[in-house]
């Protein structure tokens, strides 16, 4: 007994990630398409916080107005796509609560 190909499945996972490339080719295609949705309150509101969080001088400035920002979590993505990857990389494994109890 020998495994077989099934092509059905074949097709459905090629569609499947060509409609995913489609739809998240870039980080702008989808802001703008949670923008026109509605599900982000404004863009200028992130274009301030991203100017403002720029602006501070010092790491642990800009991570504490981060993680004491009031957005949800889809406006979070956004920002954390936008600001330098090492602050990603922080809020995303230790947390903003983490990062408020570390000071």
């Amino acid at each position: 007994m020998f495994p077989e190909l099934n092509r059905l499945v074949l097709i459905a996972e090629q569609r499947a990630f060509d409609i995913q490339q489609i739809d998240y080719k870039d980080r702008f295609t989808v802001f703008n398409t949670l923008v026109n949705q509605g599900l982000l309150n404004s863009s200028s509101n992130i274009s301030k916080f991203i100017e403002e969080f720029n602006s501070l001088p010092k790491f642990s400035d800009k991570m504490k107005f981060l993680c004491e920002s009031k957005f949800s979590e889809s406006e979070v993505c956004v920002i954390l796509d936008q600001i330098p990857l090492t602050y990603k990389k922080y809020y995303q494994t230790l947390g903003p609560d983490r990062c408020r109890a570390n000071g």
